[in-house]
């Protein structure tokens, strides 16, 4: 072998995977989907919680008189939120065989690691991003009816899709092939392994336990991601559908603005009361709409149907090449704007909304955050790269200890509407 070319060592692939993948994870963590890069990140936070407070209402002290009487102070008041910090992670593993055939160079060892470990961060911010900022903190998946079909080593479960309670509507997007979940209490995880989704049947492997589906019984049953069960980061959802929020009750200036759609379609009447409604209370308008993928299909063609599209074009005197870029009309159906009041609201298409409602909230009080570093590799002795005692194989860990900090005062909601075809 020349003696410019070594075999790599375990000393050189903590560094290397450093080097590859710690800007990349902090990139991508705050720039992920087109909400979650949208909201502040704060890092840094330390202790076991934080107190945070929400202003409710102004104070006193305004007034008028006709002899100079100064008018009687009063303090504003503020709800004081005891805020605990979650944990979210994703677990990333390589084979030694494979690490072992890979030593020979550092591309090979990255060729090996790429796939597993971009595909890994890909899902810990999609996760962060989808399956619990539109939930409600309680790691919910979705429900079945009654015990599942198949075997107990392999049962088949039909996802509830009824609208029935909080977590009936199926949400295509929560559900993934190789994710493990846990149903109600039960010790035992279960691994996805296929999904139906024209009859919403999800097929699992029982990877821990021995309980069995099958002889679950009747009743609604909750399937949850693995070990998530109401210690997720809190998300949209819960800002709808519970009265509590961080351990608070809502009251006035604390809790969101909802529009029952009572089953009919998406109208811009009902996104033009939702905003003013809104607006009415705060003396703020919303800054993003987020529909899902079929409301936000609806709503194009909706549009479509007034034959007008307003586009913004600069006329100057003199000849006019139609043909010019100049001339022509720029129409992005990746986003939509609706003009209301002083400001235009961004109306975007996020698939993990459930496909009955529309969220409407104002950016500038959603804040991510974050317990020391940048959510990612967060090993503390500076490695993120191990050998598993007891395995062969090596392995890292993405990690984030934070909490979504949401102002209800500044949350909207359309719900019940007619779900598209």
């Amino acid at each position: 072998m020349p003696s410019d070319v070594k075999q790599l060592t375990d000393a050189d692939l903590n560094p290397i995977y450093k080097r590859r993948y710690s800007k990349l994870q902090d990139n991508t963590f705050a720039t992920y989907g087109n909400v979650w890069g949208m909201l502040r990140k704060t890092y840094g936070q330390s202790g076991d919680e934080m107190k945070k407070a929400f202003q409710v209402t102004f104070g006193g002290g305004v007034g008028s008189s006709s002899d100079g009487t100064l008018p009687l102070a009063n303090l504003e008041k503020y709800i004081e939120n005891t805020i605990t910090w979650k944990r979210t992670y994703a677990n990333i593993k390589l084979d030694g065989l494979a690490m072992a055939a890979s030593m020979k160079s550092e591309g090979a060892f990255v060729n090996l690691a790429d796939k597993g470990t971009i595909n890994k961060m890909k899902s810990f911010n999609r996760y962060l991003g989808g399956n619990i900022l539109f939930n409600d903190g309680s790691g919910t998946v979705g429900q079945f009816s009654g015990s599942a079909s198949g075997t107990a080593a392999a049962p088949v479960i039909t996802v509830l899709d009824t609208a029935a309670s909080t977590h009936d509507i199926y949400r295509k997007a929560f559900w993934e092939v190789g994710d493990t979940v846990n149903v109600n209490t039960l010790s035992s995880a279960w691994t996805i392994t296929a999904i139906n989704r024209s009859t919403k049947a999800v097929t699992l492997s029982r990877t821990s336990g021995s309980d069995d589906l099958t002889a679950i019984g009747a009743g609604t049953h909750t399937v949850y991601m693995q070990n998530s069960k109401d210690v997720e980061p809190y998300g949209l959802k819960g800002i709808i559908d519970n009265s509590t929020h961080y351990g608070t009750a809502e009251e006035y200036r604390y809790s969101p603005t909802e529009v029952a759609a009572g089953g009919a379609e998406l109208e811009d009447e009902m996104l033009i009361e939702l905003i003013e409604k809104n607006y009415e209370d705060t003396d703020e308008y919303f800054d993003t709409i987020v529909l899902p993928p079929g409301q936000f299909r609806k709503y194009l063609m909706l549009q479509e149907d007034k034959k007008r599209i307003p586009t913004r074009m600069t006329r100057k005197p003199g000849r006019t090449n139609i043909a010019s870029e100049k001339a022509i009309a720029k129409v992005s159906y990746n986003g939509i704007a609706l003009a209301a009041g002083d400001k235009d609201i961004m109306l975007v298409s996020n698939r993990f909304v459930q496909d009955n409602r529309v969220y409407a909230f104002n950016s500038k009080y959603i804040e991510v955050l974050a317990v020391g570093k940048k959510p990612g590799f967060q090993a503390q002795d500076g490695k993120v790269f191990l050998r598993i005692p007891g395995f062969d194989h090596y392995g890292a860990f993405l990690a984030f200890y934070g909490e979504i900090l949401i102002n209800p005062f500044y949350v909207g909601a359309i719900t019940g509407l007619a779900r598209p075809s």
